[in-house]
């Protein structure tokens, strides 16, 4: 095996930005983006970060 010199971090932090809302009748709606504040690889020469986007329907009960 040819070894790349690119080096996966053990180590990530990152925030979450979301908002959120509850109507009548027990419905719930959500959006979130997540962004990583540390690159994942290290020795790659570019910035890969951790992101994310999320939508979530759902029922409270």
């Amino acid at each position: 095996m040819r070894k790349i010199g690119i080096a996966i971090k053990d180590f990530d932090a990152g925030m979450v930005v979301g908002l959120g809302y509850n109507p009548p009748k027990g419905l719930n709606f959500q959006t979130s983006y997540d962004f990583g504040l540390e690159p994942v690889f290290e020795g790659s020469g570019t910035a890969v970060y951790n992101r994310g986007f999320k939508v979530a329907i759902g029922i409270s009960f």
